[in-house]
């Protein structure tokens, strides 16, 4: 029986195994099994680029492995210079190979992601503000000014009625609105400064 020609579709593209999709759902132009391979142009460009964005979760997984390494090389490297007698350490051989590719890894691997994860990632600053208004945490900065009591009820109206803290300490009376915006701003709330917010003066009807 003769050998099947290298000039095939089966043998000219990509085997399946190489991709972890399988061709009819990833689009890439190695075929699925029994099928024939189809122009990887027809598909148009969106449906070839899913392995650009697969690495994105992947580049993480990768520094995490490295950082595993670089674990197990300071193990190796404490467990080398405590074997040591004296001035003479015959161990330092395995200390500096692990020294050597921990730094090399680790460079790689910053490289890498911020080359192809990092970069170009951009924060979705409307929703990154809707979830800090509806936070329950942001409570704490009202603890000053209205006591613990106060802010822990507070919080806990929150939390069973899903109403903001804003909301809800308007409505209670404890401070006026603009009392509020100020002690409920997060650039407030992540870098703490005086504010001119009387304390024992009651809140205008």
């Amino acid at each position: 029986m003769s050998a099947p020609s290298s000039s095939s579709p089966e043998s000219s593209n990509a085997s399946p195994s190489s991709c972890r999709r399988s061709a009819t759902t990833c689009g890439c132009s190695h075929p699925a099994p029994g099928r024939p391979g189809r122009d990887p142009a027809a598909r148009g460009p969106g449906r070839l680029q899913h392995h650009a964005r697969e690495d994105q979760p992947r580049n993480p997984e990768v520094v995490n492995q490295i950082a595993f390494e670089i674990i197990g090389h300071d193990v190796t490297v404490s467990i080398a210079a405590e074997g040591g007698q004296l001035q003479l350490n015959a161990f330092e051989p395995i200390i500096a190979h692990c020294l050597f590719q921990s730094l090399a890894h680790l460079r790689a691997g910053c490289a890498t992601l911020t080359e192809r994860c990092v970069r170009g990632i951009e924060a979705n600053r409307d929703q990154l503000r809707r979830q800090v208004n509806e936070s329950i945490g942001i409570v704490t900065g009202l603890t000053p000014v209205i006591g613990y009591g106060q802010a822990t009820a507070v919080a806990q109206e929150a939390l069973l009625t899903g109403r903001r803290v804003h909301d809800v300490a308007l409505e209670r009376g404890l401070l006026t609105a603009t009392q509020l915006e100020q002690l409920l701003d997060p650039d407030t709330l992540t870098r703490p400064r005086v504010l001119p917010v009387a304390v024992d003066e009651p809140p205008s009807p």
